[in-house]
């Protein structure tokens, strides 16, 4: 074929295809020199034969008489002008209805999607935050960043990866995968839900109707799937460990589709308006619908991670449509156990009566939450070894999940008894027996622990125990069991001298079984750690006035009011003790002072009333006596 470029004379005038020139006017119109045109006037406009720009094609009207050549630019008529006007109206009215129209199906796609139908496959996109790898270049931020690969590594990347890739399509949607080998396929559970018919396209072309799903798990938006199909393909290696936060990380889809980002955390998400049954993992990649089930792969071409779902919706019901900010992906550790579920399975239908393979499997079904299975396989476990105490100890923690809290107990004690020093048996005890309030079995599993475990997990420890011995005090002092309640307090504070919590609780029991002394000196130790707590020197106050130590309950009362001025029971107390040394004078002041801190205060009516009448004011004494009457005050 002739280069169309090498036969190109510059001089030569274009070629004409119309009858009419660019300007108007009849055929054979234009230049006729047979001269090479010169340089237009202005760009585009080809000249006429008197040098003149030719019109526009609107501009058809011939000048006035006596205007001389075209304007460049002719005045037009209002009216005209107002009709083009509206027409860019219109133009722009129409654009705007088919933008919204379109916004809104995409938004109705995508929450069609999130309520269970099949994904739509959308164009590519080009990332917010995850750097769309074709639209890389050189003078890129990423590109700047000597831990960010070049655009070629990238590259080689993707060719890495696009052969396992592979296109699900079930119904109207269709969503990504990859190939792990044996016929088996990897993929989002909601790109193709258990019980549906799906076909796998790989990337030589080959359809595969997806035989069976091998292992689901729903609740974390993952599926393993097997094909048909017979041939052997490429396949993406799994990797031994999550990236750190802040690592590079990429997607792929079939068709070259891919993704730049990093990772920002390992955390609950929301997949597809639900709680995520696991950690997900985020990223800044902006996958959209028909990426999901895709890999996310590190630097090294390693899966680590399943793309789910977009971070935040793509329409907000106030904000409308809009861009997600980042995406969340399945943890690459999630597959891994469900692909060991898988092989175990298969030892297990080899060898049904191999009780190590029914342990592993019920390992794998607790770590990922499935309580139900764990428990029916340890059940197997142990009718085939029933003197195994691990398998009871470890059902036990699945009925403990399950909040089977007696049955809990009923495995770790089996356990135990096999293992007298089972330290993880005696630690799920208490704590299932703490769950069903048994208080004294929770102390003594854990007094057992501290038995058995080092110095230091002991140490940590202690603080559980304490927590129990307390809530056992103050149950015991709810049945009014003093004597019990006192002995549990005293071994918190043996365990924890500063507790003063304890010591205060310690000295109102022995306050109230009349042991004055000892509720003082708790009284005191308390005051000591928390001088500033005017309750204690109250509390300590009432104790030695009941003793007969009235300098020291003076003082005390005086303390409290030094701390809380307008503390009216206070004054009253103290005025009750000043009484009780015949101090009449003082103690009228105090009640006095009482009831105008607190004029509803009774007590200091009548006993400001019994001091007048032990200094024979009995006008006084009457007038006190009727108002704390009134008040509702009744001596005993």
């Amino acid at each position: 074929m002739t280069d169309p470029a090498k036969n190109f004379d510059p001089s030569a005038p274009p070629p004409r295809r119309h009858k009419r020139d660019v300007g108007g006017g009849q055929a054979g119109s234009g230049n006729f020199s047979g001269q090479p045109r010169g340089p237009s006037p202005l760009p585009f406009q080809p000249a006429n034969q008197a040098g003149h720009t030719n019109p526009p094609l609107r501009w058809t009207r011939q000048p006035s008489p006596g205007q001389g050549p075209w304007l460049l630019v002719q005045p037009l008529n209002p009216s005209r002008l107002a009709r083009a006007w509206r027409r860019q109206w219109i133009i722009a009215i129409v654009a705007a209805v088919v933008l919204v129209s379109l916004g809104l199906g995409l938004a109705s796609i995508w929450c069609g999607m999130n309520s269970g139908s099949t994904e739509v496959e959308e164009p590519e996109p080009e990332a917010a935050n995850g750097q769309e790898i074709g639209g890389a270049s050189a003078d890129d931020d990423q590109g700047a960043d000597p831990t960010w690969p070049g655009l070629v590594d990238l590259l080689e990347l993707r060719t890495m990866v696009l052969p396992a890739l592979v296109t699900i399509n079930r119904g109207h949607g269709r969503g990504t995968g990859f190939a792990i080998g044996g016929g088996l396929v990897v993929t989002a559970y909601h790109v193709t839900p258990q019980g549906d018919e799906a076909t796998v396209v790989y990337q030589d072309g080959e359809r595969a109707a997806v035989a069976e799903h091998v292992a689901c798990d729903a609740a974390r938006d993952l599926a393993v799937l097997r094909t048909n199909t017979k041939r052997e393909r490429q396949t993406l290696r799994l990797a031994a460990s999550l990236p750190a936060i802040g690592a590079r990380v990429a997607a792929f889809k079939p068709g070259g589709g891919a993704l730049q980002g990093t990772v920002t955390g390992i955390g609950k998400s929301m997949v597809l308006g639900r709680s995520a049954g696991c950690e997900m993992l985020r990223t800044t990649l902006n996958a959209v619908p028909g990426w999901s089930g895709g890999p996310v792969v590190n630097m090294q071409g390693e899966v680590v991670g399943i793309n789910s779902t977009t971070d935040g919706p793509l329409f907000d019901a106030t904000q409308g449509l809009k861009i997600a900010t980042g995406s969340a992906a399945v943890p690459v550790t999630v597959l891994e156990t469900l692909l060991a579920i898988v092989k175990l399975s298969e030892d297990i239908r080899s060898e049904p009566n191999n009780a190590a393979h029914r342990r592993d499997r019920a390992a794998r079904y607790l770590s990922k939450g499935d309580f139900d299975k764990a428990i029916e396989d340890y059940t197997e476990g142990i009718r085939l070894e029933p003197k195994n105490a691990e398998a009871y100890c470890s059902r036990g923690k699945a009925h403990a999940e399950r909040g089977e809290h007696e049955e809990a107990v009923a495995d770790y004690t089996q356990a135990i008894a096999r293992n007298r020093d089972f330290v993880e048996a005696y630690r799920g005890r208490a704590a299932a027996r703490e769950k069903k309030a048994d208080r004294d079995g929770a102390i003594a599993d854990y007094l057992e622990l501290i038995r058995l475990l080092p110095k230091a997990e002991a140490d940590a420890l202690e603080p559980r125990l304490v927590e129990i011995y307390k809530g056992r005090a103050k149950a015991l002092t709810d049945v009014m069991q003093f004597d019990k309640a006192i002995a549990d307090f005293s071994e918190v504070i043996r365990r924890r001298p500063n507790d003063a919590e304890s010591l205060r609780n310690r000295a109102r029991l022995y306050d109230v079984s009349g042991q004055s002394d000892q509720a003082i000196a708790d009284y005191t130790e308390a005051i000591r750690l928390e001088p500033n707590e005017a309750n204690l020197y109250r509390c300590r106050g009432i104790a030695r006035a009941a003793k007969g130590e009235h300098d020291g309950a003076i003082a005390d009362f005086t303390e409290v009011i030094r701390l809380n001025p307008k503390d009216a029971e206070a004054y009253c107390s103290r005025g009750a003790v000043h009484g009780g040394r015949h101090n009449f004078r003082r103690a009228i002041a105090d009640f006095t002072e009482a009831i105008r801190l607190d004029p509803g205060l009774a007590k200091a009516y009548f006993d400001r009333g019994s001091a007048y009448e032990a200094q024979d004011d009995k006008a006084k004494a009457q007038a006190d006596f009727e108002q704390a009457t009134r008040l509702g005050y009744r001596p005993g």
